[in-house]
């Protein structure tokens, strides 16, 4: 805490905080507490921690500017209006900087900070030379201070100001320059003023495997085997969590970057190898890898133009391996990509096209080109897809018959955002299809689920907290309203859709008090007039003594 004598009321705060990204801490975790010499003090900022001692709390990390809700090192300001909050007094008064980020280490703060309106007292430093350029009428103590104005007129100052080339042959002649400052240059090779020919330098050899078209100057980086290999990555907010390694089919790493530091920009990373076969692993050290939930980051890796490898919501990492060259291939003979011409496999053989090709199977797969013997012949299929989220392991989903018995179920699941299918073969019959999160929020965006049967789509989506069930019969599965009090009761669904409508109950009887002109469908509720002319009345409103005779005779009665 920084500690100083002055009196005032508080009106606001300027800060100037230099930032260095450390402890997992972002600039707007930053806590300020404010101590009047009465002890009353006041608290603003961080995130999920608080000072003891009962200072009023004006509000947590949001007063911040939005621009520093980032985990980058840099220069951050603010002015705050605290004006509000009535803090005054003459005397001792504290600052004191703190992490409010309850789940952080320890951070050092650089700032400049201004309380507005609270004057210190006593002495007045300055300059008390009245020769001087910065002389301070107002100073009581001369503390040093005092200048004199440069060759370019400025107080204090050390002749930068004016400085530049006053070489009127140079390529950066300044005529505002009073004093050479050596700066003056020549146009290099690449153009560039006073450059050193780097800009432009680069492989000129046309036939090299890294040949740039746009360098003038050979710098001796040609390689003349290999492939060009270019990775473009978009950056998602945390760019410090990003690195990634090329490695061959032994292991030894070819090329690797990062971490790096810009948040949500764009990595051009360039690189010649061999014909080969390599893997391509993208690292986040958080687990949520660059896209989607803080940012839209992405990867993609081309050899010689072609894309082998991209993505972006991988978790922890994602591993791609691939074979460039004209020799690597698939060599199975019975997978769906079989390359006769190739020398040597690549890892690639795909038996997708594997399945069954019966189309009175239940389980009967339309792309499949070659059957694999899964047929399991007749039946309903139920058709179940989860795309997990980067929790995986809180989703999990069962299917159960009209006794309450599993038929299949499926989770809790280990890789994130990952697409997982299943096909599920029943008898007719009433089912049951329940999904549930251990957590309660459900399947994170871009996640979720489908279920169809027999190709039709029931029911999809995501944001279910703790679980959704879905119930139907497979012999009808046409959707609508499956009441038969409702007024657009349907006797052909199978399905309840929620969209039973009841407004057209009411009271059919003419001769009733709230007879409804507008209903269809007699709900019981009709009324009558009691003898007091109240609708659905009991007489008690118009009831009492009707002898005039009599000490309690009441005329309304």
């Amino acid at each position: 805490a920084v500690s100083f004598d002055g009196t005032g009321e508080v009106a606001g705060l300027d800060i100037v905080l230099d930032y260095t990204s450390s402890a997992g801490s972002w600039p707007a975790d930053l806590l300020v507490v404010i101590t009047a010499p009465s002890g009353e003090c006041i608290e603003f900022g961080g995130f999920s921690a608080a000072v003891s001692g009962g200072c009023t709390d004006l509000g947590g990390y949001t007063l911040w500017p939005a621009d520093w809700a980032v985990d980058a090192s840099g220069t951050y300001t603010a002015s705050l209006d605290l004006s509000a909050a009535g803090l005054s007094g003459d005397g001792s008064w504290s600052v004191q900087l703190v992490n409010g980020y309850s789940a952080g280490g320890t951070v050092t703060y650089a700032a400049d900070i201004t309380v507005q309106d609270v004057c210190i007292g006593g002495i007045i430093d300055g300059c008390t030379d009245p020769a001087s350029c910065n002389y301070d009428a107002d100073a009581t103590v001369d503390d040093g201070s005092c200048a004199d104005f440069d060759l370019c007129g400025i107080c204090a100052g050390d002749n930068s100001s004016c400085g530049g080339c006053t070489d009127s042959t140079a390529c950066n002649f300044d005529p505002a320059a009073v004093i050479d400052d050596g700066s003056c240059g020549d146009f290099d090779l690449c153009g560039i003023c006073a450059g050193d020919n780097s800009s432009c330098g680069g492989c000129t050899d046309s036939t090299a495997c890294n040949f740039d078209p746009a360098a003038v100057i050979d710098d001796g980086s040609c390689l003349s085997d290999g492939l060009p290999f270019v990775l473009t990555i978009v950056l998602d907010n945390y760019p410090g969590e990003t690195s990634w390694t090329l490695t061959d089919s032994t292991g030894t790493s070819i090329a690797s970057g990062g971490p790096y530091t810009t948040a949500a920009d764009t990595v051009t990373e360039s690189f010649c190898a061999a014909d080969g076969c390599y893997t391509l692993t993208m690292l986040d050290s958080f687990g949520d890898g660059i896209c989607c939930t803080y940012g839209t980051g992405s990867y993609t890796l081309t050899a010689d133009g072609s894309t082998v490898a991209s993505g972006g919501a991988y978790g922890d990492s994602e591993a791609t391996t691939f074979c460039v060259g004209g020799a690597f291939g698939c060599t199975d003979a019975t997978a769906c990509n079989y390359d006769p011409d190739a020398l040597f496999d690549s890892g690639s053989c795909d038996f997708s096209c594997y399945g069954c090709t019966d189309p009175e199977s239940c389980n009967y797969d339309a792309d499949a080109t070659i059957d694999d013997g899964s047929c399991v012949g007749d039946g309903v299929g139920i058709g179940i897809s989860v795309t997990t989220d980067i929790y995986p392991e809180e989703i999990s989903w069962v299917l159960t018959d009209s006794t309450g018995a599993t038929v299949a179920s499926d989770g809790p699941y280990s890789a994130g955002n990952t697409t997982i299918d299943a096909l599920v073969c029943v008898g007719e019959g009433c089912y049951t299809f329940t999904i549930s999160d251990s957590f309660g929020d459900g399947i994170y965006s871009p996640g979720g689920y489908t279920l169809t049967v027999d190709g039709v789509l029931l029911a999809s989506g995501g944001a279910y907290g703790d679980g959704e069930t879905t119930s139907f019969c497979t012999d009808n599965l046409n959707f609508g309203c499956t009441d038969p009090t409702a007024c657009n009761y349907d006797p052909d669904a199978g399905i309840d859709n929620g969209t039973c409508d009841y407004s057209c109950s009411g009271c059919t009887l003419p001769s009733a008090c709230n007879y409804n002109p507008d209903a269809t469908l007699d709900d019981g509720s009709c009324l009558f007039n009691d003898d007091c002319g109240v609708c659905g009345g009991d007489n008690s409103t118009c009831s009492g003594c009707t002898d005039s005779t009599a000490c309690n005779f009441d005329p309304d009665a």
